[in-house]
Order: structure tokens, then sequence, then C-alpha cells
């Protein structure tokens, strides 16, 4: 059967192998990165000493405590980097960082190699340097198989849960969490006191009126509810961005996102001010007009896949 993708859409294996050597590479310079700065958890501090606390039978959200303005994660986060917390400190977060990015070079390379051009963009180089959990909700985004792991941080992958939940996955998020609950049924309530510290912003709340509205005009795309959602969550610097780069529908609009948002950065390092401006300018506006300048195309992506899938119906019916 022929894939119902397109004929030019990347082996399986040679998506692996990319995966694979892309996860070591990556895991390779961070690890060097850390030993560099002297600093070998960056912001994966909290998960990864609240899953050690887990497993020492003691209470993360009692022994675990970050500065002010940086409240502690969910229980399901720390569940997720449970494994990981079996590993000395500066393997443990650079393991974590590499396999969120091997699972996300094999979901971008779905499609095309170019989709590839996401590792090249100041977001994810920003969440490199702070080990950051965009590059995972991402993959998340591409491979809706995982959703259940948005519940890392919820904030910024809920734009994903609600455009590709099925009642499978549903359900699947729906144990996870209480899986969580079941190991302390009152970890909500203490991580919510704890997160009324947290200091991000909303996008649209930004540069509110004119960019909401053109927004709402294309809502009724796939991409526009995705920019939409993404725009009302609750975030803090140029890694949350990430998922943004599932919109670009070809290597032209890699690049223009790709470009943009290495202009926002180097302006808010040169410039400085609020760097909130930058990120909504140079992030979110490149994806509105990917929205607004390119309708079409999810269209004809849907039109081709039907076209595909009633090509593939035929030639079971044949044989």
């Amino acid at each position: 059967m022929r894939s119902v993708i397109g004929s030019n859409t990347p082996p399986a294996r040679q998506r692996i192998r990319v995966a694979l050597l892309g996860g070591v590479g990556v895991f390779i310079l961070c690890a060097l990165y850390r030993l560099l700065i002297g600093d070998a958890y960056g912001d994966l501090n909290w998960p990864l000493c609240a899953a050690t606390m887990l497993r020492m039978g003691r209470d993360p959200y009692a022994v675990c405590v970050l500065g002010d303005g940086y409240p502690p994660n969910m229980m399901t986060t720390a569940l997720v980097v449970l494994p990981f917390s079996f590993l000395p400190g500066i393997i443990a977060g650079p393991a974590i960082f590499a396999c969120s990015c091997g699972l996300l070079a094999y979901g971008l390379t779905r499609e095309a190699w170019w989709r590839l051009g996401v590792f090249g963009s100041a977001p994810f180089w920003v969440a490199f340097q702070w080990m950051q959990w965009s590059p995972l909700i991402l993959a998340i985004t591409l491979l809706p198989v995982l959703l259940p792991l948005f519940l890392v941080k919820p904030h910024i992958g809920l734009p994903t849960m609600l455009t590709r939940l099925t009642w499978r996955r549903a359900l699947a998020c729906v144990g996870f969490g209480l899986i969580s609950l079941a190991i302390d049924p009152l970890w909500p309530l203490r991580w919510w006191s704890n997160a009324q510290g947290y200091t991000g912003f909303i996008p649209l709340l930004v540069v509110p009126g004119p960019l909401l509205l053109l927004v709402l005009a294309r809502r009724q795309e796939t991409r526009g509810r995705f920019l939409l959602l993404a725009g009302l969550m609750p975030q803090r610097g140029f890694y949350d961005p990430l998922v943004l780069f599932c919109l670009p529908d070809s290597p032209r609009q890699m690049l223009l996102m790709a470009l943009g948002s290495w202009v926002g950065y180097c302006c808010s390092l040169a410039i400085g001010g609020d760097v909130r401006i930058w990120i909504v300018l140079f992030l979110y506006g490149p994806a509105l007009l990917l929205v607004l300048l390119f309708p079409k195309r999810e269209a004809a992506r849907e039109l081709s896949y039907l076209q595909q899938m009633t090509i593939c119906r035929g030639e079971d019916i044949l044989r």
C-alpha cells in the first residue's frame, strides 16, 4: 500500500537513524555546555529533584523548593523524569533533553526533511540553554500518540491537547493523571498554591485588538485555531513559542519563521526592553502571516490525503 502522506516521505528507517544520531549529538553538546557553565540541571532542577524524592519516599513539594517566580512543576512532570533520576546529574538533564530532541526529529521528518529547520531556530537554542520542555511539546504536537506527555507542561501543551484529542488519547491522559493522584492525592492543591508566583505573560494580551481579531477571522482552520490557543497560554521566554513551528507548510515558511525568531531574539539582546514585545512581533507575527497568507495549503493537503486514501482502497479491492 502506498503512503497516504506522499511518495517523497522520508523512509521510517532513515528517520529513526536521524533521530538517534540527532539525539546523541544533542546529548554530547548539552553535556559539554552544562559542564562549561557549571550547572548540571538547568530548568530540569525541580523535576529531577522531585523524582529523586519520590524514589526515597519523601514529599517533593516540601523538599524541592525554587526561588521566587519559579514555581514547581506538576507531579506528572516528576513521573516522566523518574527513570532518569537514577543517572548522575551531569548525565540526567542532557539525557532528558536529548530524548525530547530525538522524538522531535522523528516527528519533524514525518513529511519532509526540511522540517528539521526547527533546530536552527532561536526558540530551540534558547530551550537548549535552559534545558526546557518545549522541544518535547512540539514533538507531541507532531506525534499525537505521545499526547499524555503534554502533562509535563500543560499550560504550553494545552493547544496540542485540544486540537489533537481523541477519546483514546483522552483516556490515556486521564489514566496518567490518575496514576499521579494515586501517588499523592493532594499534590494539585499544593502545586496550585505554589504556582501563584508564576510570572509569565499571555501573548495575545501584549498586542491586543487587531492581532486577536485577525486570528479569530481564520479560526475555522486548524492552524488558525492552534495559533489562537497558543497565544492565549501563559508563557515565559523565547523557548515557549517553539510549538509554533508546527505551522510552517513549506521550506520558505520555515525559513521565515526561523529568521524572524532570530531577529526578535537578537533585538531583545541588543536593544533590550520588554522581551514580550519581541516574542509577539517576531514569533507570533510571522506565524500569523502564515495563517493569513497561506490558508489554502491545509485544504489542499487534506484533499491530497483523501485522494491517496481512495487510491489505496481501490488497490486493496483489486487485490
